[in-house]
């Protein structure tokens, strides 16, 4: 992590050579991390990670900003509108970044209006149930959706989200017809898997994980090549 921190406070530092300010940053005031989605979800939880290290590295503090909604354009939008000077950045995903734009009109242009600064990770999907659904794998849960055509709920992170296209991808390789159900980040989501308002839910590993050692969840499937060990 801490060679990921160093790359980024160089790229920020260069970044931030074109203002006015550039003399001053990041001392001036404290840096704000972006993070287009609610709080408690994967994003939110790295984003905070990073921005911790950050701090350390840059030697200012750094203010984690949630700002939720639209698949996380909200957010990434609030970024590219801001001054180029270097104290606002984006924990951004691929959702607003390189998704949306192929699905819908946004207020920002991500090739013109933002700057690359490093990637971070990757990470696989799960789809997960809640605890008393019927189907327990893949196979199972295709054979109910068969069934059932058009009333098993799916939630996920935002229309055209990462997660939300996933789960359309699973339908159309299954040739079955699940109802999606957006929400506004992870966080929410899951509440609503544990209490039983939606049957599935698409969802990171590392927010899952601890609901499902609770059983409060099941685990179906990952989206990678691979089990996830």
């Amino acid at each position: 992590m801490t060679r990921s921190m160093l790359l980024i406070a160089a790229l920020l530092t260069l970044s931030a050579a074109s203002s006015a300010h550039a003399q001053d940053w990041p001392k001036a005031r404290p840096v704000h991390l972006v993070v287009p989605f609610a709080p408690g979800g994967a994003t939110d939880v790295l984003g905070r990670l990073i921005g911790g290290e950050l701090a350390k590295v840059l030697g200012q503090a750094v203010v984690v900003d949630n700002k939720a909604g639209a698949a996380g354009s909200i957010g990434t939008d609030l970024v590219a509108k801001s001054p180029p000077d270097g104290y606002t950045i984006c924990f951004c995903t691929t959702g607003p970044q390189a998704i949306l734009p192929h699905l819908t009109k946004l207020p920002f242009d991500p090739q013109k209006d933002l700057v690359p600064v490093v990637h971070i990770h990757n990470v696989p999907n799960v789809l997960l149930s809640r605890s008393r659904f019927e189907a327990s794998n893949v196979n199972e849960l295709v054979a109910l959706a068969k069934d059932w055509p058009g009333t098993i709920t799916y939630a996920s992170t935002g229309q055209g989200g990462p997660q939300h296209l996933a789960g359309e991808y699973f339908q159309k390789l299954a040739g079955i017809k699940l109802v999606h159900v957006p929400y506004k980040g992870e966080n929410p989501a899951f509440a609503d898997l544990v209490g039983g308002q939606v049957d599935l839910a698409m969802g990171s590993i590392a927010v899952a994980e601890p609901l499902l050692a609770a059983g409060k969840i099941k685990a179906i499937a990952v989206t990678g090549t691979r089990r996830s060990p």
